[in-house]
């Protein structure tokens, strides 16, 4: 099945274009070269220079870089040799997509972006209004859409034992970023949205069509309804990180340190509300095209998903405070964004912490 041939995505990430800052080229990721690639990047050095030894694997240097990587070139287009001599279509997969993460389903084609990109992060500090919108093709181009395709497979979720369907899930995910959009706090946000999900939760097929349920669960108040203690306070976000933390890969080293709670009060707390646009923003991109969807069980999975980024985020930022000693600001802001996102989008398996998070549907 063709992808179609329109992509969503938010508003923010539709300006994104590479501006060549060697983030992912210096990260220490093993790429892999597809066969009708590899002719024109073996031309440009050595064989034996380019790939690791019997493979098609580009080889890194001791300090983590690809080999194809030039820090200070001169020419405009940045320091990827392969891209510079014989351009876009040149690249492997895996450089050509990043940091685009597509979700394709029976409703839409969504793309959201892996803020480890520190283009991506600039973003969030933009003043575009956040919505869902249509990619340009420059962003979305018609041969670079791999991602999670569950166009063939059952729908969402409702909870365990209750599909949605597509388009209903896809309403629920609009009403969503739109409360991500409002004024307040991301923690005000993420109690509107949490409310929502229990507010569905209790929905039969005999009292009304679950659209219906959607749009009545996004326009009531969010007052007096219980969510669970996970979305509530430190131990549950404690738990969520932990959920992050346990699951990367046995082969990939990561600081697991719990939030460093003296730091967070004297370098967060105080100017946390300066930046709740940006950390709204961060969010939505984290439950915009959410693959959780799919690989979770339910809509509080979902949920647990965003707060899960948050209380990630919150970690970074009191660590990023504490080496920097100074008060958050932007800069520490933006590295805090892209580290959560290194574990969250590329260290963490998925799978397992979907599979994780789960837990919190028995709650």
């Amino acid at each position: 099945m063709e992808a179609p041939a329109s992509v969503q995505v938010l508003s923010h990430h539709a300006a994104y274009v590479c501006r060549r800052s060697g983030a992912c080229c210096t990260a220490g990721w093993r790429i892999p070269v597809e066969p009708d690639r590899v002719p024109a990047i073996r031309t440009l050095r050595h064989e034996r220079a380019v790939f690791e030894d019997g493979t098609t694997m580009l080889r890194l240097t001791p300090a983590g870089a690809c080999v194809l990587y030039e820090p200070g070139a001169a020419d405009r287009r940045g320091g990827c040799l392969a891209h510079r001599t014989r351009g876009h279509a040149a690249l492997p997969s895996a450089c050509r997509h990043f940091p685009r993460i597509y979700l394709h389903d029976a409703h839409a084609t969504r793309l959201t972006l892996s803020h480890f990109c520190p283009t991506a992060a600039s973003l969030l500090f933009e003043r575009e209004p956040l919505r869902i919108g249509e990619a340009p093709i420059a962003l979305a181009a018609l041969g670079d859409r791999e991602g999670l395709d569950a166009r063939d497979a059952l729908p969402p979720l409702l909870h365990p034992g209750m599909l949605m369907d597509a388009a209903s899930y896809a309403a629920w995910e609009a009403q969503a970023v739109a409360a991500l959009a409002g004024d307040g706090t991301p923690e005000d946000a993420l109690r509107r949205i949490a409310a929502s999900a229990e507010r569905l939760r209790s929905w039969s097929p005999a009292s009304m069509s679950l659209m219906e349920a959607v749009r009545g669960a996004g326009e009531a108040g969010d007052e007096d309804v219980p969510v669970p203690g996970v979305f509530r306070g430190a131990e549950g976000s404690a738990w969520l990180a932990d959920a992050a933390f346990a699951s990367v890969p046995s082969d990939l080293t990561v600081d697991r340190g719990p939030l460093d709670v003296n730091a967070d009060g004297r370098f967060v707390v105080p100017v946390w509300a300066e930046f709740a646009a940006p950390v709204r923003r961060y969010l939505a991109g984290r439950l915009f095209g959410s693959w959780v969807a799919y690989q979770g069980r339910g809509l509080r999975t979902v949920v647990a998903s965003v707060a899960c980024a948050l209380a990630v985020l919150r970690i970074e930022a009191a660590r990023a405070c504490a080496a920097a000693r100074r008060p958050l600001d932007a800069a520490l802001l933006t590295e805090a964004i892209r580290q959560a996102d290194l574990l969250l989008v590329h260290r963490a398996d998925r799978q397992i912490l979907a599979g994780r998070l789960s837990q919190v549907e028995k709650r």
